[in-house]
């Protein structure tokens, strides 16, 4: 995927319960591309349909990611098992909280 350094990526995650991780791109090779969590801000909405969106801040209980720059159309994520795609502004993100 083509990425440049600060770019910023969603991905969604979870077993029974949708999360979203967002990601800021810190470094990037032709074979590898470093990511840093980005603090997520809840706009509302229910439990099961929260919305939210990334701030600009890292999260300072985040982890930094080394992943593979190998897929034409996202970056996958094996510790989270995520697929990152770029956000997108306008888009809504929701998450469910219903565990």
């Amino acid at each position: 995927m083509k990425v440049e350094v600060g770019d910023v990526l969603a991905g969604s995650w979870g077993y029974s319960m949708r999360l979203y991780s967002f990601v800021r791109v810190e470094r990037v090779t032709p074979k590898q591309v470093v990511l840093r969590e980005l603090k997520n801000e809840s706009l509302g909405g229910p439990q099961w349909d929260e919305i939210v969106k990334p701030t600009s801040e890292i999260d300072p209980r985040g982890r930094t990611f080394r992943v593979k720059n190998d897929k034409p159309d996202y970056i996958w994520n094996p510790t989270f098992k995520c697929l990152y795609r770029p956000y997108e502004p306008d888009a809504k993100y929701t998450e469910n909280h219903m565990d």
